[in-house]
């Protein structure tokens, strides 16, 4: 009778403990994923298996008995089989040494974008864009597909800015793990460069002279009398050299009017020498004579080889940037010099024969900075021209 009591009180305690141990599982893996599904199914399972048989001990048959320490091994077995380790409630603790967030792109511009992966040593809740401080941009909602163990979003830089460092920080206090912790701490990004400001060039234009003769070969003018052609005082003609009165002509001396020429004295046109009776140069080295045939390809316009220097300026150093790059009106660019990171030069040569007005201009989309920025279009800088020719129109009256 003893024993049938001992028996039966030790099958109330086995009884009594079918309910599944209180414990805290962590998942290494994938945080706290389907924890009360799991923790259900497992009990299911101890319940199966967590039994023994008494029939051997007591050598006779007896129906089989749940046993609590069977259960609870057959239910840590299958939590383990499912990627969980125990655990309490201090061990799961969110702050900035175990969080981390990371940028897949760190160099953006202009249309560019990052997707944004914020990693946790276990699953969290609560995590939204409140918790974030985003610099010089924007972040999308966050999303999860592990129940809150890995989440992502995506960044949206700020237009037409530079800005060489930036961050994203998160407030970790904002989440809460499986067990109710709170986060802690900040949490920061890795440094993300921001270049969404489009490179600009100005340019300038110089114009240049003809060739200049140097100073030896320039003509000196005839009509300014030299330091030896100036009178010194010696050549002044004194008081007695000056004409007096009676040396001036006399009312008598003047010609009257018998004696001025009549009309039948002046030389009409027959009288008139032919070409070929003019004196030559030769015969009257005085005479200026005007050549034959003289028209307006004889004369050379200085103007028609008329240069000016393009100056380029850039905002940034421009990449990959050429003289095919360079658009030009009525006039052609010569070799394309570079000065330095930012300045380049070439030379306008105006198109010949021409009146009016030439440009040069860089269009959109030439060249790039070293983000990859694309160009705007620069401003078009006008040349004056004028090569024309000048003509002669000759008459005779």
């Amino acid at each position: 009778m003893r024993f049938i009591i001992c028996l039966l009180f030790a099958a109330l305690v086995l009884v009594g403990c079918a309910k599944p141990p209180e414990q805290v599982y962590n998942h290494p893996k994938t945080g706290q994923v389907n924890l009360i599904a799991h923790l259900d199914e497992c009990g299911e399972i101890a319940e199966r298996f967590g039994i023994i048989n008494m029939s051997p001990v007591h050598q006779y048959s007896m129906p089989d008995m749940k046993d609590r320490f069977q259960r609870e091994k057959v239910f840590r077995y299958c939590m383990r089989k499912k990627g969980y380790e125990e655990g309490d409630s201090i061990a799961i603790i969110i702050d900035g040494d175990n969080t981390e967030i990371r940028f897949s792109d760190t160099i953006l511009a202009a249309g560019e974008t990052s997707k944004v992966t914020i990693l946790f040593s276990s699953a969290v809740g609560g995590l939204e864009l409140a918790d974030f401080t985003v610099e010089n941009g924007e972040l999308s909602d966050v999303q999860t597909d592990d129940a809150g163990l890995t989440w992502t979003a995506l960044f949206t830089p700020t237009s037409g800015l530079e800005d060489r460092k930036n961050v994203v920080r998160l407030r970790n206090a904002g989440v809460i793990d499986s067990v109710s912790n709170l986060g802690t701490g900040i949490t920061l990004s890795n440094n993300y460069v921001i270049d969404t400001l489009p490179p600009t060039v100005k340019i300038g234009v110089t114009p240049l002279s003809p060739t200049v003769p140097a100073e030896a070969s320039l003509p000196v003018e005839t009509g300014a009398p030299t330091e030896a052609s100036i009178p010194t005082d010696s050549d002044i003609p004194t008081e007695a050299s000056i004409p007096s009165d009676s040396d001036m002509p006399t009312e008598a001396s003047i010609p009257s009017d018998s004696d001025m020429p009549t009309e039948a004295s002046i030389q009409v046109d027959s009288d008139v020498p032919s070409e070929a009776s003019l004196p030559s140069a030769t015969d009257s080295p005085g005479l200026v004579t005007l050549p034959a045939n003289f028209t307006d390809e004889d004369i050379y316009a200085v103007n028609i080889h008329q240069t000016s220097r393009i100056n380029f300026t850039f905002s940034e150093p421009p990449l990959h940037f050429a003289r095919s790059d360079i658009s030009v009106a009525n006039g052609t660019v010569g070799k394309l010099v570079r000065d330095d990171k930012t300045h380049y030069h070439t030379i306008f040569t105006a198109a010949s024969d021409f009146k009016g007005q030439g440009q040069v201009t860089v269009k959109a989309s030439r060249f790039t900075d070293m983000a990859r920025n694309e160009n705007e279009s620069a401003t078009p800088v006008i040349v004056a021209i004028n090569t024309l020719r000048p003509t002669i129109t000759a008459s005779m009256d």
